[in-house]
């Protein structure tokens, strides 16, 4: 019998979040401010600093018109999976772990290989879902350190070779699949850096980038050193009205609204580290010359969780800044949120959205043959919605609105092959 995908997509409203009529999505009570939720589920950014711990005035430069990229986006519900345990077992077995499943407390399991204790894979639970975790027992190696066990010369110049970015994501596609983890669901990149191959791919939904992610690190032998993802159940939540780029960009500082980039906390804490006059407080602009889409987890106050719309900000040095889409409307705050009354500066004032270019079957032919990324960006600057429908011959799960400023891309091995329009 073939097993359920890790993740279900259930099409389907959920309770309590919208109705499965027309009518419009209600209005949503945070649990916390931004800087308190999220991050914790990112394994990316769990060193990180809350937003709050930005240690000077930061103000934003926009540079350019920020496009408008649409006045509505799908948000999400996640939850726990109905057998966490089952799950994790798939993950062992795809990880070549033969041990059995152990209830640590009535949060968490692990799975230890009966040869090598030391290898497992553990599973933490909650309302929002699950994470899960694996680690092969080993010390990461040097490069050219094929067998540590026998001792290695690491001045020798005789190398191992590290696993290529290409075989280190054919690989984790496979693991990804035997797991029933829908592989398509996390785009997948790699990078080689100290003696390792770390490949990391976010939950993508609806082709929009979450703040989520699977990551696997394979050493100098090829070895998986290392793993982590979510394992949650999700169903969709409604489209909820948006605002655009240029009044979104005024919430970011806001903690209630935004999480802080790694480009806007290097540049406050490189300022912060040069005396300033007595007296007088640090300062530094940071400059934002694009946006893209992302879901952003939140934590509701019932206690349950959203991916909800929102909007990175970022420069060519990375991202800036992380804040929801989501109008004021359709938003409250608990009474002990960190919610801030001002507004932040951005030079020039209010900045307008650059003109959409008319979009029909013709004007979309420009995105044909770029790679995808490139076809993103480009579709963007337009002022038109994106959206994947196939990849590498697999045909998504779509929903059947059409919207006259939304291009759908069929991509082979990166390319873009196909497109539709609506």
């Amino acid at each position: 019998m073939k097993r359920a995908p890790f993740l279900s997509l259930l099409m389907a409203c959920t309770i309590g979040v919208t109705s499965c009529a027309n009518e419009s999505p209600v209005q949503l009570l945070l649990a916390s401010s931004q800087s308190q939720s999220g991050l914790v589920r990112m394994a990316l950014e769990q060193e990180a600093s809350p937003v709050d711990s930005v240690p000077n005035t930061v103000t934003f430069d926009v540079r350019g018109p920020l496009p408008d990229l649409g006045d509505r986006l799908l948000a999400w519900s996640i939850g726990r999976r109905r057998k966490p345990a089952g799950e994790l077992a798939k993950i062992a077995d795809a990880l070549n772990i033969n041990g059995v499943t152990e209830r640590v407390d009535d949060n968490s399991f692990v799975i230890k290989d009966a040869v090598n204790p030391e290898r497992y894979a553990n599973l933490f639970v909650d309302e929002a879902g699950g994470w899960w975790t694996y680690s092969n027992g080993a010390q990461q190696s040097a490069p050219g350190c094929a067998d540590p066990s026998r001792g290695c010369d690491t001045t020798s110049s005789v190398q191992t070779s590290l696993l290529s970015a290409g075989e280190a994501i054919r690989r984790t596609n496979q693991i990804l699949a035997r797991a029933d983890m829908v592989p398509t669901n996390y785009p997948l990149s790699a990078v080689q850096v100290n003696g390792s191959t770390t490949v990391t791919g976010y939950l993508t939904l609806g082709g929009v980038e979450t703040n989520l992610a699977t990551q696997f690190i394979f050493d100098a032998n090829g070895d998986v050193l290392s793993a982590s993802g979510p394992m949650i159940a999700i169903a969709m939540a409604g489209r909820f009205p948006i605002l655009t780029p240029a009044e979104a960009v005024k919430r970011l500082n806001n903690p209630a609204y935004a999480t802080i980039g790694a480009v806007t906390r290097l540049a406050a804490t490189s300022v912060s580290s040069t005396p300033s006059s007595p007296g007088t407080s640090s300062q530094t602009v940071v400059p934002i010359t694009g946006v893209r889409f992302t879901l952003m987890e939140t934590k509701l106050a019932n206690l349950t969780h959203m991916l909800l719309p929102a909007y990175t900000f970022f420069n060519i040095d990375g991202d800036v800044g992380t804040v929801m889409a989501i109008t004021d409307k359709h938003l409250a705050f608990r009474k002990n949120a960190v919610v801030s009354t001002d507004t932040v500066p951005v030079s020039g004032g209010d900045v307008p959205p650059a003109p959409a270019q008319p979009l029909d079957e013709n004007s979309a032919q420009q995105l044909l043959g770029l790679p995808e990324e490139e076809a993103t960006k480009v579709a963007m600057a337009n002022g038109w919605l994106v959206r994947v429908a196939a990849r590498d011959g697999e045909s998504f799960m779509l929903t059947q609105d059409y919207l006259e400023n939304r291009v759908n891309l069929s991509v082979k091995k990166g390319i873009v092959i196909a497109i539709t329009v609506g």
